[in-house]
């Protein structure tokens, strides 16, 4: 089930915080993320400047002091657009640009 206290609670599935999650422990990268949605991740991560984005590296948005989403970056686009993978509560899994405004490195 998603996050109730970083976003919409999900009945099944995963949120961004969980695919976030998902996708690192699944590449064998980290652990890291789990346990915490998107504060816990904004957290134990290192801030970066956009750029500094390389590919894996995460998006956050965030509105009044609070995380609300995030997204594994993925380069750019044939515009120069950023490129993002993340899951879109009630579309699933999405690759696109996004308007995330703080990026972040994970170190192991």
């Amino acid at each position: 089930a998603g996050d109730r206290t970083t976003g919409t609670y999900q009945p099944f599935g995963l949120d961004c915080s969980g695919f976030a999650d998902w996708a690192y422990r699944t590449a064998g990268v980290t652990e890291k993320l789990q346990a915490g949605g998107t504060w816990h991740q904004y957290q134990t991560t290192k801030p970066i400047s956009a750029s500094q984005l390389q590919p894996g590296d995460l998006g956050f948005m965030l509105s009044n002091g609070r995380t609300t989403h995030v997204g594994i970056y993925l380069g750019l686009d044939g515009s120069g657009k950023r490129l993002w993978v993340h899951c879109q509560g009630g579309n699933g899994v999405v690759v696109g640009t996004c308007a995330f405004s703080q990026f972040r490195k994970v170190v192991k």
